[in-house]
């Protein structure tokens, strides 16, 4: 483990001349992500737990302005590391952006900060802990091919765990005011969600939801999601096919099984149509038997919450 820990930890502190976040309503929070996977007979296990600041301004009616930084990512326990996985999971951690009400970040004026000594000190760690040149050569070719695009350093931004469930609790929460013309004490609603590359190689999982948002506590505000596949959106064939070829044989009949789910507990405070987000949490499982199995759980607790400029 310690090598692990000098792979995050030294990362972080090295990156000089990074801008402290700035806007309206500033968020510090503690996360854990823990990710168990099983595929072609291998089981993996990671979980990674840190600190993210979070700055949120008014822009438009259907845009805000982020900024982003993570402060600390720490790799705490681990079997069956894939260093690859880990080399991308923070190669973006402070960044300026556009989020739209329904949770989409955009790439336009998209802004990373510190990316040349990121590079370097992950060019570093693959040199360090990948003995296989070929892989070496294959990951180095895909850092330095993100970091000279914008487009792509928000695409590696957005696949980030964290940052999905920060995008989905701003969705969720801004969907429901929106949809609750009457200003419901309990108000629930329908909804779609495609979690893009899920699967790679472009292949996505799409999800319906039933949400639901209780005004009506006092000491709270609760939110909570139940998702299930969102089957008519899917080539269900196609996708088989390429569940073959991923997983090795598997026996045809067999069905993709999905558990997901989301909660957000809410002080009750409002600021600019924000709740004060105490707690989130998101949690996905799927499972085709004999051949993929990846189950994904992430929280959010708040730690300081500041009214800024």
């Amino acid at each position: 483990m310690g090598f692990l820990r000098n792979l995050f930890r030294n990362e972080v502190s090295s990156v000089s001349a990074i801008p402290e976040v700035q806007g309206r309503l500033k968020k510090t929070y503690n996360y854990v992500y823990e990710r168990r996977q099983w595929l072609r007979g291998q089981s993996m296990k990671h979980k990674v737990e840190g600190i993210i600041q979070a700055a949120i301004s008014p822009y438009s009616k259907n845009y805000t302005k982020w900024e982003i930084y993570f402060k600390d990512v720490n790799l705490r326990k681990t079997s069956n590391f894939v260093l690859e996985y880990y080399i991308l999971w923070d190669f973006v951690r402070r960044a300026n952006f556009y989020m739209s009400t329904n949770g989409k970040i955009t790439t336009h004026e998209f802004d990373a900060f510190g990316q040349k000594e990121i590079f370097k000190e992950k060019q570093e760690k693959i040199y360090q802990y990948l003995r296989e040149g070929s892989r070496r050569e294959a990951i180095e070719k895909v850092i330095k091919g993100v970091n000279q695009n914008s487009i792509l350093l928000a695409r590696t931004l957005k696949a980030n765990p964290i940052i999905q469930l920060l995008a989905k609790e701003f969705s969720f929460f801004q969907e429901n005011l929106l949809q609750n013309t009457h200003q419901l004490p309990v108000f629930s609603f329908y909804s779609n969600e495609v979690v893009e590359d899920y699967f790679g190689a472009g292949k996505h999982l799409p999800l319906k939801k039933f949400s639901s948002l209780n005004l009506s506590l006092k000491d709270a505000t609760i939110g909570s999601s139940v998702n299930g596949w969102n089957k008519e959106e899917i080539d269900t064939g196609n996708f088989f096919r390429f569940m073959k070829q991923l997983a090795g044989k598997i026996q045809i009949g067999r069905e993709l099984l999905v558990d997901s789910s989301e909660y957000y507990k809410y002080a009750p405070t409002n600021f600019f149509n924000q709740r004060k987000l105490l707690e989130a949490e998101s949690y996905t499982q799927t499972v085709v038997a004999e051949a993929w199995f990846l189950e994904e759980q992430t929280s959010l607790t708040l730690i300081e919450e500041d009214y800024g400029s």
